[in-house]
C-alpha cells in the first residue's frame, strides 16, 4: 500500500508538471499571438495611407500620360506629320540627330 501510495504522488505530481508545463505554453502563445496583432494592428493605418497614396500616384500618372499623348496626337494632326517628332520635326528615335 505504501509503494502504491508513493507511485500515486509521484505520478499526480508529474503528470502536474506536464500539465502546468502545457498551460504554461498555451498561455503563452496566446499572449504572444494578442501582443503580435497589437504591434500588426497598430500600422494598419500607415499601410493604408501608403496603399492610397501609392495608388493615387499611379492614376494620376497614368492620367497625365495619356493626356501627354493625346496632345502629342493632336499636335501631329495639325501639324500633317506622320509619326516623326513633334511639330513635323524627325524623331531622334528614327536615327536622325
Amino acid at each position: 500500500a505504501a509503494v502504491y501510495r508513493a507511485i500515486a504522488v509521484l505520478g499526480s505530481s508529474a503528470v502536474g508538471r506536464v500539465v502546468t508545463r502545457e498551460l504554461i505554453v498555451a498561455a503563452l502563445r496566446r499572449a504572444a499571438g494578442r501582443w503580435v496583432a497589437k504591434s500588426f494592428l497598430r500600422y494598419v493605418p500607415f499601410a493604408g495611407q501608403a496603399l492610397a497614396a501609392g495608388l493615387s500616384y499611379a492614376a494620376v500618372r497614368w492620367i497625365g500620360e495619356r493626356h501627354i499623348e493625346d496632345c502629342i496626337a493632336v499636335l501631329r494632326a495639325e501639324r500633317g506629320s506622320p509619326k516623326g517628332g513633334p511639330a513635323g520635326r524627325p524623331s531622334p528615335a528614327a536615327g536622325n540627330p
